[in-house]
């Protein structure tokens, strides 16, 4: 995207580069990296082939990335009528449903995630789902659980499934992007994380690092996705071989 800069007859070309940078960065859970002005207060509402509609979609990404939930959500009901393409109203749907899951509104989750699924399964559109990997992966799991959430079993069972493999993708993508650039140097661990993780390294089990620290088994395996997260790993393996490098453990 970087030879789109010296183009000087393209005049949208700094515009879209910082679209292309904003993505890229939130792709790799760095939203600290979009550039400044796609932080900021959403555009105005424009019809779709206009720059502001793509610059908007950078912002309401970010937003999520930041846990601004609630002013999201503020921003996606207002433009509830307005004209989008299809891939962006499945989009802004799937954020609501998300957001309103991080707020603990289940209801209104699951109502937001069905008129995604509406929207989406005529034309058997799946990727803006699972690109979402991990929080998409959560609350399908809860869903299909959930005997008042309407959309099929076997289609949120098949988001999740592939929710889960791309999260795995995701992983390995940013651990291998995170050693080329070193950016895991400056990664740090918790207390617990660091004692589960010294735990795991010698041999005990998942459910006898639980009774050990005297915590509950999904405390243990969400802090141990979250040392994942941090390393960008997808094993136990791995996250113990950076822990030792980088003196963790």
């Amino acid at each position: 995207m970087e030879t789109l800069l010296s183009e000087r007859d393209y005049g949208a070309r700094y515009k879209i580069f910082d679209f292309a940078v904003g993505f890229y960065y939130l792709a790799l859970d760095e939203p600290e990296s979009v550039p400044e002005w796609l932080k900021g207060k959403f555009s105005a509402y424009v019809h779709p082939i206009f720059m502001e509609y793509y610059g908007n979609r950078v912002k309401a990404l970010y937003q999520y990335h930041t846990r601004q939930y609630r002013t999201l959500l503020s921003f996606i009901d207002s433009e509830r009528d307005k004209e989008m393409v299809l891939f962006g109203k499945i989009e802004m749907k799937i954020l609501e449903a998300l957001s309103q899951y991080k707020l603990k509104q289940h209801g209104d989750a699951f109502c937001a995630m069905a008129e995604a699924y509406e929207l989406a399964e005529p034309n058997k559109i799946i990727a803006p789902f699972v690109l979402h990997s991990k929080d998409m992966r959560t609350l399908t799991a809860v869903a299909v659980k959930n005997d008042e959430c309407s959309i099929p079993k076997s289609w949120l069972a098949d988001i999740n499934r592939k929710s889960s493999a791309y999260a795995k993708r995701k992983a390995k993508m940013m651990s291998e992007y995170r050693m080329a650039n070193q950016d895991i140097e400056d990664v740090s661990l918790s207390a617990r994380e660091t004692a589960i993780l010294k735990d795991l390294a010698l041999g005990l089990s998942r459910t006898e690092i639980a009774s050990v620290q005297n915590i509950s088994l999904s405390t243990v395996k969400r802090e141990i996705n979250e040392i994942y997260d941090k390393f960008g790993v997808s094993n136990l393996a791995a996250a113990i071989s950076i822990a030792k490098d980088r003196n963790l453990i």
